[in-house]
């Protein structure tokens, strides 16, 4: 798990889960590191709270296997 906030301070939502959570490398790409998973109250009715996600790191091999 992480916990992550958006600059804005907008938190995700119900019907978000799954979906992702990404940074920008130097590079300028867009990188998936983790998947919604909850938020602390849901809508971001508390916005200083951070959201939490599945980090994507401790299941890429798993992911690789099964997609191929």
């Amino acid at each position: 798990m992480l916990c992550a906030a958006a600059p804005s301070l907008q938190g995700t939502c119900f019907g978000d889960s799954g979906g992702p959570l990404t940074v920008e490398r130097d590079t300028g790409r867009n990188v998936l590191i983790g998947l919604v998973s909850y938020g602390v109250t849901g809508c971001a009715i508390k916005p200083a709270f951070p959201d939490l996600y599945t980090r994507i790191s401790e299941y890429t091999k798993w992911i690789d296997v099964s997609t191929s």
